[in-house]
């Protein structure tokens, strides 16, 4: 009886530490984020002078898709009523001017939605309690007129990017909880939270680019990282876990285009795991069941989205679903089982896709298929073309990979996959302890931390999922029990292996983090600003222009004109709109530019004369993307070719027929149709 009572009593005093432990853990985790968002407001801050900037010059500095989203934003906070400003968002003809679309399906525009919500009501708040939420004065600019600057919370501007940076600063957060579970301490967890911040720079570019969806995507995806690798550490998940795990994976569809990709990704690390006996039957099915439901809401919500419906991880939870039901038909286990398994789910998984895409006639996701095919032959279109010409979509330089060693933190990250691959031989594959279950959530997040740098690897622009995985799985050097189970020995001196990491990745992490906050700049765009002043005074509301897809979003969110075509790409019908406005910088004749515009109802285009200058890589000038498809016009001239030289008079009333040159300035001129 009394042996009873102290175990009891000895149960009941582990839990209670236990309790404290996750609290403080929330705790810490919850201080990091707050200071992460400080540092991220900073950082934007520093770039662009934001706050002493008029709200046009706000606009200005939201390039590409950037000004397209907060245009959306805009026309909600603007709108007579929350619900008035929904409905213009889902019935737009002004975006691609000639038909309508129903923005919040097309574009994941739910933060804008959620955020101009919460901005009503908050405008509502203030002025019930005559509380003062935004102070302006007149700012003077030189040559330039002064404008009005209101900066404070009550301003459209500053509400947003609070917002975004608040909620991008919980991404430091979840990455010191997923390394405080992946390594079972503490000191893990500030190492991974260390890693990103001395690799900031590689690791995410939110300071610059507030507006775009991955800002407020990846908030979403560490999030759920750090349950899902919780449930499969703890081989078990609750009711209100699960809730917070479907929660987060339907606003990472919600929020972002690229979460079927994602979600992919992480659905075949779970099958790995699983194929390798480390994840139970029970848990499978809980989180089966979640991600479908998620995925179905977000299907619904998102207004029967194509790009769900198409998407891999739709077919992969399809291919995964069939994999458990016949699991308990196979008796043999280890190397064939996964090779079995994964054979199947990636055949099943591409040829249902391939299917349905076929069947219903979806293509707003074959450019994605196309650039991966262009990378490795010589396919080449001009969608393509327009993506592997920019920085971001090529290789990843071997400059990115010197600057992530020199903090250590690619060493790091492959010291730890090496000794989670020599678990996974060792004591999985070979020996088959009974043990090793117990390590599921280390061997999914090593299958993470492959399939994202080969991403990262294809495409720069994706080490921003590369990065901090690399820095969430470098904690797993600390993880003892993983060490002495795989090598049958102890960590020792592991109090001082943290601290000589922590000093070796300080060395040049806090050059980067100094660099990073040195960043100093004032943002002005004196041509755009003139050329929206032309365009207000001049044209009517219901004009149509076009033009190079990062000015239309701006005329867009700044004139309130409508554009025919804009920089979301993920849509066949927009491409299409986008290569027909282009055909202006190729070797068709004005005459024939000029009848296509007429015939598509655009009533000025945008012509900018740097786009007619040379790029480093000859094939990816327009000109050079339009002679490798039309190969038989090599010998025409080009409307550059044409226009320039007339330009170059720097005259009034110059003509470029059948067009109308009504204006011509630094950096922009404007044609009539």
């Amino acid at each position: 009886m009394a042996k009873k009572k102290a175990k009891t009593a000895e149960n009941c005093s582990r839990n209670y530490l236990d309790v404290i432990y996750i609290v403080f853990v929330l705790i810490l985790a919850s201080i990091i984020s707050i200071g992460h968002s400080i540092y991220l407001y900073t950082l934007f801050e520093n770039d662009r002078f934001f706050s002493h900037l008029s709200d046009l010059e706000r606009e200005m500095s939201y390039r590409t898709e950037m000004g397209l989203y907060f245009s959306y934003y805009k026309k909600i906070v603007n709108s007579p009523s929350f619900i008035s400003g929904v409905q213009n968002i889902m019935y737009d003809d002004r975006v691609e001017a000639g038909h309508t679309i129903n923005a919040l399906q097309r574009f994941n525009l739910y933060p804008e939605v959620y955020l101009g919500a919460a901005f009503s009501i908050f405008k509502q708040f203030t002025k019930s309690f005559g509380y003062e939420d935004e102070i302006c004065y007149q700012i003077n600019r030189g040559k330039l007129p002064p404008v009005n600057s209101c900066e404070g919370v009550g301003n459209l501007h500053f509400f947003y990017n609070y917002a975004v940076f608040g909620l991008a600063g919980t991404v430091l957060g979840s990455v010191f909880v997923l390394g405080t579970l992946l390594s079972n301490t503490i000191s893990g967890g500030l190492i991974s939270a260390a890693a990103y911040l001395y690799n900031h720079g590689n690791a995410t570019r939110v300071q610059w680019t507030p507006p775009l969806r991955e800002s407020f995507g990846f908030p979403m995806l560490f999030f759920q990282m750090a349950m899902l690798t919780m449930f499969l550490r703890s081989k078990n998940a609750g009711k209100f876990g699960l809730f917070l795990f479907g929660w987060s994976t339907l606003h990472f569809i919600l929020f972002w285009q690229f979460s079927g990709f994602a979600l992919f990704a992480q659905l075949s690390c779970l099958l790995v795991t699983y194929s390798l006996g480390l994840i139970q039957q029970d848990l499978v099915k809980k989180l089966w069941n979640t991600y479908m439901i998620s995925l179905l809401m977000g299907f619904v919500l998102l207004f029967g989205n194509s790009l769900i419906l198409n998407s891999l991880f739709f077919t992969g939870l399809v291919s995964f679903k069939i994999i458990t039901m016949l699991d308990t038909k196979i008796s043999f286990s280890g190397s064939p089982k996964l090779l079995l398994y994964t054979v199947f789910y990636l055949t099943t998984t591409v040829g249902l896709k391939f299917l349905l895409g076929k069947s219903l006639g979806i293509r707003d996701d074959d450019h994605i298929f196309d650039i991966l095919k262009s990378k490795f032959t010589n396919f080449a279109t001009f969608h393509t073309m327009l993506y592997t010409c920019a920085a971001e979509f090529d290789f990843l330089p071997l400059a990115t990979i010197i600057e992530l060693s020199e903090t250590y933190l690619t060493i790091a990250a492959l010291l730890a996959l090496l000794i989670t691959v020599v678990f996974v031989f060792k004591n999985i594959l070979l020996l088959q302890y009974e043990d090793s279950k117990e390590f599921g959530h280390v061997v999914f997040n090593a299958g993470q931390m492959v399939i994202f740098t080969i991403m990262a690897l294809l495409i720069m622009r994706l080490k921003l999922f590369a990065v901090p995985q690399f820095c969430v799985f470098a904690a797993v050097i600390f993880n003892s029990k993983l060490i002495s189970t795989t090598f049958g020995r102890k960590l020792k001196y592991k109090p001082v292996l943290i601290i000589l990491l922590m000093a070796l990745m300080t060395y040049k992490g806090k050059d980067n983090i100094a660099k990073q906050i040195g960043i100093k700049g004032e943002y002005s765009n004196e041509p755009q600003e003139y050329l929206f002043d032309w365009i207000e005074t001049n044209t009517h509301k219901d004009d149509v222009f076009a033009g190079s897809m990062p000015t239309m979003a701006n005329i867009h969110l700044s004139t309130g004109r409508k554009v025919f075509n804009h920089p979301h790409y993920e849509d066949a019908g927009l491409r299409e709109r986008t290569f027909q406005v282009y055909q202006f910088y190729g070797r068709n004749t004005p005459e024939t530019v000029y009848k296509t515009f007429k015939k598509l109802g655009i009533n000025y285009f945008v012509l900018e004369p740097f786009l007619c200058k040379g790029h480093q890589r000859p094939e990816c000038t327009y000109i050079g993307m339009f002679d490798k498809i039309y190969k038989k016009d090599l010998e025409k001239p080009t409307n550059c070719d044409r226009i320039i030289p007339i330009l170059e008079q720097n005259r009034k009333n110059v003509e470029f027929k059948p067009f109308q040159i009504v204006y011509m300035a630094t950096g922009y001129v404007v044609l009539k149709v």
